[in-house]
């Protein structure tokens, strides 16, 4: 049976997806992407989601939840950072663990994503990302280029003013 993941719509998503579609159908596994957010996204994620929260991380747990029990594992990544000298939301950051705290029945997927500690570190979590939804130690290199690849192609599309 294959492997499916869940990639909740919202926040990184729609700069990092390509490369995570890549990365994880590359490894064997389908990706299922919840819904575009809705009125009903929006109210479970605030149901869900303490008041101080921001609403972005509020809908994102709508999306969290609407695939909670129909994938194998969520992807809620650890993103400290996207550039060398620059640090994400704090949110961002605590993203994996306030979901985790939701009491879900689906495993979160939670590798940190930190350009600053460089290439070797990100190949290291991709690694350990790809192990352990059951890649193979051939495949996961493989994956890692597909993923990048991705990534190049979405964001030469996105500078040139392609639509997405």
């Amino acid at each position: 049976m294959q492997t499916t993941v869940g990639i909740p719509q919202g926040l990184l998503y729609y700069r990092y997806f390509p490369m995570w579609r890549a990365f994880f159908e590359t490894l064997g596994a389908r990706c299922v992407v919840s819904s575009p957010t809705t009125k009903a996204t929006v109210r479970r994620g605030t149901e869900l989601g303490e008041n101080e929260l921001c609403l972005p991380v509020k809908v994102f747990f709508g999306h969290v939840a609407a695939l909670d029990g129909r994938v194998d594992y969520l992807f809620v990544p650890r993103v400290v950072s996207v550039e060398k000298r620059e640090l994400t939301c704090p949110k961002l950051l605590g993203l994996p663990d306030m979901t985790k705290a939701l009491h879900l029945e689906t495993p979160v997927l939670a590798p940190t994503i930190d350009i600053r500690r460089g290439k070797r570190d990100f190949l290291a979590q991709s690694w350990r990302l790809g192990r352990e939804i059951g890649g193979s130690s051939a495949r996961i290199p493989l994956a890692v280029k597909a993923g990048l690849d991705a990534h190049r192609a979405w964001e030469s599309d996105f500078l040139a003013g392609k639509p997405l």
